[in-house]
């Protein structure tokens, strides 16, 4: 029995001591990893689908104004880049 360790990994760590953790302690850890993960989705506040969506056409709107901007600087630098190689 291990008392007082602490966990990194795959490695318990114990007064000066390491040891691998065996294939049964990691299977635990494993399986509590997935049950505290969902008890975890289970308190997250789930936006409706009417925001969802909402959300959604915001961030696409967004994407296209800052390619657009991007674009326009990219196509007024690149044109006064041509402009100074020629003179």
């Amino acid at each position: 029995r291990i008392s007082r360790c602490r966990e990194y990994g795959g490695i318990l760590f114990q007064g000066g001591r390491v040891r691998r953790a065996g294939i049964k302690e990691m299977t635990a850890r494993i399986k509590r990893f997935f049950i505290e993960s969902r008890q975890e989705l289970r308190h997250v506040n789930w936006p409706t689908r009417r925001e969802a969506v909402r959300l959604t056409l915001i961030v696409i709107g967004m994407s296209v104004v800052l390619a657009a901007f991007l674009g326009g600087l990219d196509l007024l630098f690149s044109s006064i880049i041509k402009n100074v190689i020629v003179l």
